[in-house]
């Protein structure tokens, strides 16, 4: 199947969307596509070329992948898709951290107004430009939520004295004032 996000737009007779189910599923088991839609076609014959063979991976191995290559082969119609694995990298570039519930209410609260005129706004573009101003107004609001979930950094971390001991000696010096307190 071919789709822009493992080959380029290629002009055809056959539906645009056929790897629509396929990206379904990608999405919806938190894969990546690991092709580069740059490369050579993956697929080739005497009637034409195509990018329809795909490289996926779960989430938590695609930082280890690299050097994903397309090398032509003489006995198929199929290149060899090749690419290097790394066994000894270090621990997946995901930021995880938790978020209050009153941030997470007040996170719904916004993205439900930015979409509550979501269709209404799609249907009134009529150019491509159009379509790429409106993606971008989107990228720009998720960044924008990103950083105003991202934890802030205390500002005693700034400082270059304080450590970790620091820290935890913070904590328990908190901990034992809230229960001399109570």
């Amino acid at each position: 199947m071919r789709n822009v996000l493992w080959g380029p737009e290629v002009p055809d007779h056959r539906a645009s969307d056929d790897g629509g189910p396929f990206v379904d599923f990608v999405m919806k088991h938190n894969y990546s596509i690991i092709n580069n839609p740059n490369s050579q076609s993956t697929f080739e014959t005497k009637n034409g070329k195509s990018w329809i063979d795909i490289t996926i991976s779960s989430r938590d191995l695609d930082h280890k992948i690299s050097d994903w290559t397309v090398t032509k082969c003489v006995f198929s119609d199929h290149s060899f898709l090749s690419f290097n694995f790394a066994i000894d990298s270090g621990p997946p570039l995901v930021n995880s951290f938790r978020i209050s519930k009153r941030k997470i209410f007040k996170l719904g609260n916004l993205v439900a107004d930015r979409f509550r005129h979501a269709e209404a706004e799609i249907y009134q573009i009529k150019t491509k430009k159009g379509l790429e101003d409106w993606v971008q107004k989107l990228t720009d609001f998720i960044h924008g939520v990103c950083k105003w979930t991202a934890p802030v950094k205390a500002a005693h971390f700034r400082v270059p004295w304080w450590d970790q001991e620091l820290e935890i000696q913070r904590k328990k010096t908190r901990a034992l004032r809230f229960r001399y307190q109570r």
